[in-house]
């Protein structure tokens, strides 16, 4: 494989039985250098304190990039590292000590870095089911669309909308977020 990236000048010549030779020189353009990585997560934020598996891809003008190291660091998250796959693809667990940002960054030889964050957040209030950092009428709400079938936990960002913690979403786990609204709780 050739891996000279500057021009590459060659002449060529023909021969053919009885005829005069020609040559010709032909000069091959720059070969171009491999390009920028992006660096790409199926999440934008995670949670204090909870450990998130991540599934980062990295790819260079579209296509999947092989063997590039993705590193994880910031917001209290010790160095993790992993290798990319034949899709571009890699799994790691963040778990994050502390609220801000985390620089993720995808590197390989021959490429232009790519960079991405994370943000962390904090870890939401029991009740908080719609992650808006208040306890509210409407987070009661959410667990009875929940319970009744309208939407999913998976819908909602914030805190488990099994509040009592009984291993089922009720209409229980909605009157104690009220009761949590109205500081009975």
């Amino acid at each position: 494989a050739n891996t000279t990236t500057g021009p590459v000048t060659s002449t060529v010549t023909a021969y053919i039985s009885g005829m005069t030779s020609q040559s010709v020189t032909v000069t091959f353009p720059e070969k171009a250098a491999p390009g920028a990585l992006t660096v790409t997560a199926n999440v934008t934020s995670v949670v204090v304190g909870t450990p998130t598996a991540v599934l980062f891809n990295v790819t260079s003008d579209g296509e999947a990039v092989e063997g590039a190291l993705v590193s994880v660091s910031q917001a209290g998250v010790e160095l993790v590292n992993g290798t990319t796959d034949a899709t571009g693809l890699v799994t790691l667990t963040v778990n994050a000590t502390s609220e801000g940002i985390i620089n993720v960054t995808a590197s390989k030889t021959g490429y232009t870095s790519g960079n991405t964050t994370i943000e962390v957040k904090g870890a939401y209030a029991k009740g908080d089911v719609n992650g808006d950092g208040k306890v509210l009428p409407s987070d009661a709400q959410a667990v009875l669309r929940i319970w009744a079938g309208i939407d999913t936990e998976a819908d909602y960002t914030g805190a488990s909308a099994d509040v009592n913690g009984d291993g089922s979403i009720l209409p229980s786990d909605a009157q104690e977020i009220l009761r949590i609204w109205a500081g009975v709780i």
